[in-house]
């Protein structure tokens, strides 16, 4: 898909979204079995020829994450070409078939802006918790715009900030999210003087983007602990040592047999350590909104939910055009590659079939550490539905 990109763009629109199913249709190239004898000859007489190879091995190991482990827009794992061959596979070797995805719930319903904002509202005036434990808060603050972003890691980070960023960077650049303030000259909040940290309080467009903090913990699992990095290591090395020390106290492993099982955790085993850490919220990708964002302190004037993206993005993207009438502003968002008019993936399906056989107790832990989050953020779990939308008394996102 990389080099049919690159070579179709020498001759298409610029930032031109390709569906590959119709490449030549759209590129006006040909097939090399679709010429005519005597036009094959003169290709393989005077054309230039490339190939792209890679280890077969590890081709066959992107094609397994690819079509078998990726969800797909309906909240499937397993394409459905392949769908049949894996069933007759487990089949023949006696193992059951367990189904890909739990009943459909449907489509997470949206709820309005104002909806979510008098929802937080009400919970921050009739509930009295103690003010979030701040360690690093990354709170963007956009002053050409006059917008502040709370940026919650494993919540369309990286999109919004490539949204953000693309409104004052050449077109196509590529970051470096840990140098993003240094190129972009957006400042943080914390960094700010008390004088300019309340005209900001006062006068900014705020915005924050959530979702489900059981999907957020998923996406951050499969993010971190089971993607392969350029070295090959599926377990990132800033998390070893907590998976090493895990897996000790649970018996499963010796200190002398560790490498060799250093990959092995699975969703549960990882969301019982999350929960055993509960003290210890320094890593950001599990820290608490609550901690990161301080919802009562801010008053977002814009919430988006990566459920409703579609429809919420546009709300965004209403205001900056209110700003700058000119703004550069994605048809299709950033590095997801989801066409904003398009359906969204019903993440809260997904995640409810990872969670529906496991250990209750680990669920228990897990969602009591993240109530404060689902309650002033809209969210829910229970055995019955799985993971679901829920704003006091409403069941919209």
């Amino acid at each position: 898909m990389t080099f049919k990109t690159i070579v179709g763009d020498l001759v298409m629109p610029v930032g031109y979204d390709y569906d590959m199913n119709y490449f030549t249709d759209v590129t006006g190239y040909k097939m090399f079995h679709d010429l005519r004898k005597e036009e094959q000859e003169v290709v393989m007489k005077d054309y230039f020829k490339m190939n792209v190879l890679r280890h077969p091995l590890d081709r066959m190991r992107s094609t397994y994450m690819d079509k078998l482990m990726l969800v797909d827009p309906d909240g499937n794992r397993t394409s459905q070409n392949y769908k049949d061959s894996r069933e007759h596979f487990v089949k023949t070797i006696q193992l059951e078939v367990r189904p890909q995805s739990l009943e459909d719930y449907g489509t997470p319903k949206s709820c309005t802006n104002r909806v979510r904002k008098d929802h937080i509202n009400e919970i921050c005036h009739t509930h009295s918790w103690s003010p979030p434990t701040v360690t690093y808060r990354m709170l963007f603050v956009i002053e050409d715009y006059k917008l502040l972003y709370c940026d919650i890691p494993k919540c369309g980070s990286t999109t919004f900030k490539t949204i953000l960023g693309d409104l004052v960077m050449p077109v196509g650049y590529k970051y470096d999210m840990n140098h993003f303030t240094d190129v972009t000259g957006y400042k943080m909040f914390d960094d700010l003087s008390k004088e300019e940290q309340e005209v900001v309080m006062k006068d900014y467009f705020k915005m924050i983007v959530l979702r489900h903090p059981l999907d957020r913990l998923r996406s951050t699992y499969m993010d971190k602990l089971m993607l392969v990095d350029p070295d090959g290591n599926r377990t990132r090395e800033n998390y070893k040592k907590g998976i090493k020390q895990y897996l000790i106290e649970k018996g499963q492993v010796t200190e002398e047999s560790f490498e060799l099982h250093k990959d092995i955790m699975n969703f549960e085993q990882f969301l019982d350590l999350v929960s055993l850490q509960r003290a210890n919220f320094k890593n950001i990708h599990w820290n608490t909104y609550w901690n990161l964002c301080s919802p009562c302190e801010f008053k977002y004037d814009l919430i988006i939910k990566l459920e409703t993206l579609n429809d919420d993005v546009q709300e965004l993207y209403d205001y900056l055009r209110s700003v700058n009438s000119s703004a550069r502003l994605p048809e299709v968002i950033p590095r997801t590659h989801i066409r904003i008019r398009d359906k969204n993936a019903n993440r809260l399906t997904v995640v409810s079939d990872m969670l529906k056989d496991m250990n209750q107790d680990i669920i228990t832990n897990i969602t009591e550490l993240y109530r404060k989050d689902m309650i002033w953020a809209g969210y829910d779990w229970n055995r019955e539905d799985g993971a679901i939308c829920k704003l006091g008394s409403r069941s919209c996102c």
